[in-house]
């Protein structure tokens, strides 16, 4: 095989997973981040932490 041959479809390969898993890893990252933020969020309230601990 010519060997920009192979270089173009290592390339058009690579960019068409990165087209796949980049959404896919975006929405993973996306919900983990919001989850710590509301985590922290519940943390920082006195009122929350409260009502956590008399349900608890």
């Amino acid at each position: 095989m010519n060997p920009l041959a192979a270089v173009s479809l290592f390339l058009v390969g690579t960019i068409a997973v990165g087209m796949i898993l980049i959404p896919i890893l975006d929405d993973q990252y996306r919900r983990a981040v919001d989850a710590w933020a509301s985590a922290r969020v519940r943390a920082a309230n006195p009122v929350t932490v409260e009502s956590e601990a008399d349900r608890g």
